[in-house]
């Protein structure tokens, strides 16, 4: 299980490795910025692709972001 980085740049395609099954992204730990990235858009797009996420907040500034099931 490896903590990275979820970026504008990449997670979208971090929730298509989640939707597929790709590599470690139904286990590792993601974690963005609040200023950078929008919790409502990330459930919305995960939510399009079939993939239920939780996300928690570890302080003001930055959320954890983990796979929780997929709807088939």
């Amino acid at each position: 299980m490896a903590n990275i980085k979820m970026t504008t740049s990449n997670y979208d395609d971090i929730l298509d490795d989640m939707a597929t099954d790709t590599g470690t992204a139904r286990t590792d730990n993601f974690y963005f910025s609040t200023n950078e990235l929008n919790e409502s858009s990330i459930r919305q797009f995960a939510w399009e692709k079939n993939v239920i996420l939780s996300i928690q907040s570890v302080d003001s500034f930055v959320s954890k972001v983990n796979f929780s099931d997929i709807l088939n």
